[in-house]
């Protein structure tokens, strides 16, 4: 059975700055005229609340964090979930002599910061993002190498493993990282490749029945993209790519 999904990721500098700096400028020049301005809420985020919760016994070096609600799990409640990726190196190897190789998926309850639930998942967990249509956690490892797609169905949190085709190691580097999802679709970062002629990100198709993740490119690291500040093309010189998003729908500028 195919399951076609999305996945996000990215580090796109060029852009992140030219919009960042599109935003400064848009606000600076309306301050003055305009009402405070509203803050967006997204997942995640808890108005008037600070999170604090201890990390399960053993666990270090939280990294990606998400949010999802499943029945079964904390009698429905909303969770907020995270990644321990626990000293691993970036190809999955422990990071000291006889360490650990597995990450820890912990969550939390969102109100209280009770923690709920622990899931292991084999090697460096790098990038971490809900799934509301699936009910699931999806975990991207090894950002550097020898890295896979994890699927963490709730609410018994067995961990499913998919290989890549194509693999995204470019001679002997290059890896996943950062996950986006849209509806059913699924997109995921390439991170770290051997060249600038690489994909930046693919775009992701489950095939369950051999436990395959099917790879294709949405765009390129050196692919030519519009300067969201000057309107100029540029050519992309992407080296790293790490982190991946959409847009909301209700953003001023590139909704959805």
């Amino acid at each position: 059975m195919l399951v076609s999904r999305t996945v996000r990721t990215s580090r796109l500098a060029v852009i992140a700055t030219a919009v960042s700096a599109a935003v400064i400028s848009v606000l600076a020049t309306s301050a003055a005229a305009a009402p405070p301005p509203t803050v967006s809420v997204g997942p995640g985020t808890l108005p008037g609340k600070t999170f604090v919760a201890a990390p399960p016994p053993g666990a270090t070096g939280p990294d990606d964090i998400t949010s999802l609600a499943v029945p079964g799990v904390d009698n429905g409640r909303l969770m907020i979930w995270v990644a321990y990726q626990n000293g691993i190196n970036p190809d999955g190897t422990p990071g000291t002599p006889g360490g650990p190789t597995q990450s820890t998926v912990a969550g939390y309850d969102a109100t209280t910061g009770t923690p709920v639930a622990t899931i292991a998942v084999t090697g460096k967990v790098d990038g971490l993002t809900a799934d509301p249509v699936g009910k699931s956690l999806i975990a991207t490892v090894n950002e550097d190498l020898n890295s896979a797609f994890n699927l963490i169905q709730l609410p018994g949190g067995a961990v499913t493993t998919y290989q890549y085709s194509p693999s995204p190691a470019v001679s002997g580097n290059g890896g996943t990282d950062s996950i986006a999802v849209r509806g059913s679709q699924i997109f995921v970062v390439h991170s770290n490749p051997g060249d600038t002629m690489q994909p930046a990100e693919y775009q992701v198709t489950l095939d369950s029945s051999v436990h395959t993740a099917f790879l294709t490119p949405v765009f390129y690291d050196n692919d030519t993209a519009t300067d969201a500040v000057t309107r100029m093309q540029v050519t992309l010189a992407l080296t790293d790519p790490d982190t991946n998003g959409f847009m909301p729908t209700d953003s001023p500028r590139f909704p959805g």
